[in-house]
């Protein structure tokens, strides 16, 4: 079924209860399928809902800071670069944060935005160095990385356009930034994010 519809939902849904029904979840095969699935779309939102549910569950008894990090790295180191503009793989990431120490207090018994945003020290600069890769005027001005044969410094300039590309006025990393400001209360800093984000994305 999923070779044909990879977005089913009653194939899905049927997994699921499967999986819940029998207790399942320890399965070491998930992460393997769910990886092969995200290779092959990584876009998928029902393949990242089924993973947030898988390692939920197998963590039950022993959810932890270090496993919710383990999994923002996964996304943020992996899958993020495959698609800058991922808003699935963005909103798994945000579905382990909570935006504040009281979202994240009143989230205990489900585990969703269980952690608060500002317990990784490592997050902001990780992010605010997406964010100035985006800022530059314009691409022309970024110093590619890399050497190698003509091939080679096609595919790294490649890389890098669709990176610049993606990451630029990306209203999904200025949210995010926006909210680890004010969990470090930065409030000038938080205020200038969102001013910037009213442009990006006016709608919202």
């Amino acid at each position: 079924m999923f070779e044909s519809d990879c977005k089913n939902y009653h194939a899905w849904s049927h997994k699921i209860w499967l999986v819940e029904r029998y207790e399942m979840w320890d399965d070491p095969t998930h992460i393997d399928f769910i990886d092969t699935m995200l290779d092959n779309n990584v876009r998928n939102n029902s393949v990242w809902s089924f993973r947030y549910f898988i390692i939920n569950r197998r963590n039950r008894k022993n959810f932890s800071k270090e496993m919710v990090e383990s999994e923002l790295k996964y996304a943020l180191e992996m899958r993020i670069p495959q698609d800058w503009t991922n808003e699935a793989a963005w909103a798994y990431v945000r579905g382990w944060l909570a935006a504040s120490k009281e979202e994240a207090s009143k989230s205990l018994d489900s585990n969703a935005k269980r952690i608060f945003i500002g317990e990784y020290d490592w997050l902001p600069a990780f992010l605010e160095e997406w964010a100035a890769y985006g800022e530059h005027s314009s691409f022309d001005e970024i110093e590619l990385k890399g050497k190698g044969d003509e091939d080679d410094q096609e595919s790294i300039e490649a890389t890098a356009h669709l990176k610049y590309n993606g990451l630029k006025n990306n209203r999904f990393l200025y949210a995010t930034l926006a909210d680890l400001a004010i969990a470090h209360k930065q409030t000038e800093k938080a205020v200038g994010i969102l001013e910037n984000l009213k442009e990006i994305d006016p709608i919202r």
